[in-house]
């Protein structure tokens, strides 16, 4: 298992599209399992692209993460709860909604 946080923070988003390709090209065709964390969303849109591209067993997905609002009833009164920080696999959005977050 390899974890990678931000690996090209220092590198200018177009670039580092291309060198995250590779990076998951490799880890891919190795095998090996793997979480790339990136906000690029040129990347996250390519995964079916590298996936038909390289033979492996492993598979490239897009995970993101947004909140899923539940209501209980409780004692006759329906209560919201917010849960943050569902995972689902999904494309992106277009928006990464960090105003609401901070």
């Amino acid at each position: 298992m390899v974890l990678l946080n931000e690996p090209l923070i220092s590198t200018n988003p177009y670039e580092a599209v291309y060198i995250a390709e590779g990076i998951l090209f490799a880890f891919r065709s190795s095998g090996a399992r793997c979480v790339f964390v990136a906000h690029y969303y040129k990347l996250a849109s390519s995964a079916d692209k590298l996936n038909s591209c390289i033979n492996g067993k492993s598979v490239i997905v897009s995970l993101t993460i947004g909140t899923k609002d539940t209501v209980i009833e409780e004692y006759g009164h329906k209560i919201e709860i917010k849960k943050p920080y569902v995972i689902k696999s999904s494309p992106p959005e277009c928006d990464s909604h960090a105003i609401y977050i901070a």
